[in-house]
């Protein structure tokens, strides 16, 4: 599957796919790119991984099992926009394997100088995250 010219964008959304089927869960992507990603690969994978991740395993546990990602790529920034079913009497069962995942988001976000914010709204969990397209290493 190929959704952009980004070869660990590529990657990380068909695990996730793979993973959101074995939950059945519907995940669907769309993708619009105007530029280059310049953002590191290792910090690109992490945070796709975690923001999707979050996303199938709430949905995962309500009874609508939706989850839709949506990713922008500019030369100036990233944007990626995730909504998912989302019921608020959930409790993960193995708390230690759980928990750190917003905050590998925020620290990343931190670090492009860009921001994560998300809400809840009519069980719909909303998440926004921005940041810099740049490369740091330069």
């Amino acid at each position: 599957i190929e959704l952009c010219s980004n070869e660990i964008i590529n990657t990380v959304l068909y695990i996730k796919n793979k993973e959101s089927n074995e939950y059945n869960v519907n995940l669907k992507v769309n993708i619009e790119e105007s530029g280059p990603v310049l953002t590191d690969g290792y910090d690109l994978c992490r945070l796709l991984h975690n923001i999707i991740d979050n996303s199938i395993t709430a949905a995962s546990l309500s009874n609508i099992k939706i989850c839709e990602i949506s990713i922008e790529i500019n030369t100036k920034e990233i944007i990626i926009t995730s909504k998912n079913s989302f019921k608020k009497t959930v409790k993960k069962s193995n708390i230690e394997e759980h928990g750190y995942g917003i905050k590998i988001i925020k620290e990343i976000c931190k670090k492009y100088s860009g921001n994560y914010t998300s809400s809840v709204e009519n069980n719909i969990y909303y998440s926004k995250t921005s940041f810099f397209n740049k490369n740091l290493k330069s």
